[in-house]
């Protein structure tokens, strides 16, 4: 798994700035889960036991299966710790910060 940030300053999005964070994970292996997890971990700072558990935003297990399906095409998108979490079934993802009002 790898992480790649970057900051985008004054976005479409109309937010004064906002930082994402990408990274890639094996979406046949057996543990995507754990490696959603830490790459959220890294985007946050925080240990992964630290973390909330994922099953009190998203049902693991539906998030695995529809990453499992075989369709490339196939993207869920979360809002985990004030973050904007999206995965996609060709194994990639990003983690957004999401703006307070």
């Amino acid at each position: 798994m790898g992480t790649q940030q970057s900051d985008n300053v004054g976005g479409d999005s109309g937010q004064e700035s906002e930082t994402t964070v990408s990274f890639e994970f094996d979406p046949t292996g057996e543990n995507i889960i754990v490696e959603i997890i830490e790459a959220i971990s890294a985007a946050t700072g925080e240990d992964p036991m630290g973390l909330p558990p994922l099953g009190a935003v998203i049902d693991p297990d539906a998030l695995e299966a529809c990453i499992r399906s075989g369709n490339e095409t196939v993207e869920i998108s979360f809002v985990f710790e004030d973050r904007q979490v999206t995965v996609a079934a060709s194994g990639s993802g990003t983690i957004q910060q999401l703006q307070s009002s």
